[in-house]
């Protein structure tokens, strides 16, 4: 499955599916919580860590400790992180809220940080996400 990430694209997705990427660890059964870490909870994350307030969100991530300590009073049990690879570490989540790395990696690209944008690159691809730039654009998809 291929998806184009753009800024017309990359909004489309957030608006209609809340997150652009969700990666599942395993498969739970009907009636049974998802262990959910949120990276990214100011914002745009911070209306999709509302959305799934349902499920049990385990772990909570962002560089901005004013939005973590907002993100840990509405869910308390949740560990804090400020490196989303320590989240992504974990082995009892069952899925990984990435909200933020892809749209980052698109605007070090904009602006020639090329070095940057290779480094968000190679994170990407060792949490399971490979991207592909063409002249069209940026699509990704798992590994």
């Amino acid at each position: 499955m291929h998806n184009k990430i753009n800024r017309r694209t990359f909004t489309k997705q957030s608006a209609i599916f809340s997150a652009p990427l969700i990666l599942p660890v395993s498969a739970k059964g009907a009636n049974e919580r998802l262990n959910i870490g949120v990276v990214g909870v100011g914002g745009k994350g911070g209306h999709n860590l509302a959305q799934v307030g349902g499920e049990n969100i385990v772990a909570v991530c962002d560089v901005d400790r004013n939005r973590l300590a907002g993100a840990k009073n509405q869910h308390p049990k949740a560990v804090e992180y400020t490196d989303y690879r320590k989240l992504i570490e974990r082995n009892d989540i069952d899925a990984v809220w990435i909200e933020q790395r892809i749209e980052d990696r698109r605007l070090a690209r904009i602006n020639k940080d090329f070095e940057q944008a290779d480094h968000i690159r190679d994170e990407l691809s060792a949490a399971g996400i490979r991207i592909e730039d063409s002249a069209d654009g940026t699509t990704w998809h798992p590994l």
